[in-house]
């Protein structure tokens, strides 16, 4: 039952897709395959034209992976802290860098600056990073989720600041 759903499916999926996708996708309307092995690769081929996405934005991602930290971190240039601190501006910057939030003693006493590998730990395992600190947050385990949402705040600065400290 199931090749049979399959047979039948998959073939009018990809030639529905196909047809979305250009004429580059498409099987020349005027020739019939010659067997079900050649009509498998016309169908293949229209499958992977269309379902190439072209070049991900990681950081696009990242603003998706963000939204578990949303719920108690602001991104915005001048958003007051929520139950933890702003987190625009973070990449480069030290731990405990702003001075409207009221950090944990384990933040205040370590000099760490937050740059991809530190952002890396701290997003997998806050305790392990920085022992003591009171975020309530077991981490992110998913390695391309923790790379999306470093790029994501590393998006989140002032570019011309950026520029002024770090000319090319």
């Amino acid at each position: 039952m199931k090749t049979n759903f399959i047979k039948i499916i998959v073939p009018a999926f990809a030639s529905l897709l196909s047809s979305c996708g250009g004429e580059e996708a498409a099987a020349p309307e005027n020739k019939k395959p010659e067997s079900a092995v050649e009509a498998d690769k016309i169908n293949k081929t229209n499958l992977l034209a269309v379902s190439d996405p072209g070049p991900v934005d990681l950081a696009q991602l990242g603003k998706r992976a963000f939204t578990v930290c949303a719920i108690c971190h602001g991104v915005a240039p001048d958003a007051p802290p929520r139950q933890g601190p702003n987190l625009y501006g973070v990449y480069g910057a030290p731990a405990a860098r702003l001075p409207n939030y009221s950090y944990s003693n384990a933040f205040r006493s370590t000099d760490i600056i937050w740059n991809d590998e530190n952002l890396d730990a701290y997003i997998e395992k806050p305790q392990n990073l920085i022992p003591g600190n009171i975020m309530a947050f077991a981490g992110v385990k998913d390695l391309e989720k923790r790379r999306a949402i470093i790029a994501y705040l590393k998006s989140l600065t002032d570019k011309q600041t950026a520029e002024d400290e770090n000319p090319r």
